[in-house]
């Protein structure tokens, strides 16, 4: 491990363990006011970690240069995202560089994850540090990540049963990022179900062939699917519609070198050991809950699809909209299976373990230039030279 690699290891084990304490301190607040006042340090811890990393993956440069170009209100180049737009301008007009807004962004995103919680306030401890990796994307698609942060918001009023400041909170993500439409729309069927669960053994069965027997290449109707999206809403976002229509070669484009293959079979091994206890124990832990079928239920379509839309960067971004509802289940069945026998102790250790096995492991796999903080910038702005 390289010396950057250790200042990231100890930097990102301190925000875990924020996180950690700070939830078990949160699951005790009888009021929103204590409530916000511990969160405060989660929020911020959250908003630095992750804020002040530098040139971390591939769209961080792609940003940096996106927001030195916004110039105006209202731009040709993001006409489909105008509340990012305008969001954007007005921070420059503010004099808010870059890394700022990063700061604020990912702060911005742990307040909107930690509103939606605040339902499931007993379950804390667990879940807050799960959020490391449910978020984890957020080093690389930085404008979906903000989107997202307006629709854990507007879950929460759906839960809520306030109509009116959820849809208000809804479009204000679609203004921000368009992909965000298919998981509202989802919303739809969410009365659905909180009616019926899944069943837990043919969940399993369901998770399994997707993982194992499912090959992205094989589902050319995404290709007539992308062609009656582009056809219908234009060219209202230039990369989302590139990616769109370029759905041929993108499904069917090449991913069977022998070092994706372990991968693969590497993850897939640990899937199994997370997801499989999950669907089977969560049931019964969420039996007591208020809204236990929904997040039963969005989980299981979580961790179904995940397998297949992940085998294309692009597609995978619509199950992050379901990933929080994975860390909150995996939450409930630590807060009841570790007061159980020593088995069911062992065995969720071992699904927390897997499920955080990215985090752990992250110092020892990855490049220096994916750990860097603005400290390693030396001044710059980005960090092309490893993708060139």
């Amino acid at each position: 491990m390289t010396s950057v690699g250790i200042i990231y290891f100890f930097v990102k084990w301190i925000e875990l363990l924020v996180l950690y304490f700070s939830g078990k301190r949160m699951e005790y607040c009888t009021s929103k006011k204590s409530y916000w006042k511990i969160a405060i340090v989660p929020i911020v811890a959250f908003a630095l970690v992750e804020g002040l990393r530098w040139g971390r993956l591939y769209d961080y440069n792609v940003y940096a240069e996106r927001y030195d170009l916004i110039d105006n209100f209202f731009t040709e180049e993001e006409k489909s995202s105008p509340l990012f737009t305008i969001l954007v301008f007005t921070l420059k007009i503010l004099g808010i560089s870059y890394p700022v807004f990063l700061v604020i962004q990912c702060g911005f995103l742990m307040f909107s994850a930690l509103f939606l919680l605040q339902k499931f306030k007993p379950y804390l401890r667990w879940t807050m540090p799960l959020l490391i990796i449910t978020l984890v994307n957020n080093e690389n698609v930085i404008r979906f990540y903000f989107s997202q942060s307006f629709v854990f918001i507007s879950l929460y009023y759906f839960l809520e049963n306030k109509y009116t400041k959820c849809t208000i909170y809804s479009f204000a993500s679609i203004l921000i990022h368009f992909a965000q439409i298919p998981f509202l729309l989802a919303f739809f069927l969410f009365g659905f179900l909180n009616t019926k669960r899944f069943t837990p053994k043919i969940s399993v069965i369901i998770f399994l062939v997707s993982t194992f027997a499912i090959n992205i290449s094989d589902m050319n109707f995404l290709v007539n699917l992308a062609t009656i999206i582009s056809s219908y809403f234009g060219n209202s976002d230039y990369q989302m519609f590139a990616y769109l229509n370029a759905m041929d070669s993108i499904i069917h484009g090449e991913a069977g070198r022998m070092g994706f293959i372990l991968a693969k079979i590497t993850s897939q091994v640990k899937d199994v050991i997370t997801y499989v206890p999950l669907l089977l124990f969560c049931p019964k832990c969420l039996e007591n809950q208020r809204y236990g079928n929904l997040i039963y239920n969005l989980m299981v379509i979580n961790i179904v699809l995940t397998p297949i839309l992940g085998q294309v960067e692009v597609l995978v971004r619509f199950c992050y909209s379901f990933n929080i509802f994975t860390a909150l289940c995996l939450g409930v069945c630590a807060k009841n299976l570790l007061r159980e026998g020593l088995a069911k102790r062992i065995l969720i250790s071992c699904m927390l373990f897997c499920y955080m096995y990215a985090f752990v492991n992250a110092p020892f796999v990855r490049e220096d230039y994916q750990m860097y903080f603005l400290w390693d910038s030396n001044g710059r702005k980005t960090n092309w030279a490893p993708y060139f």
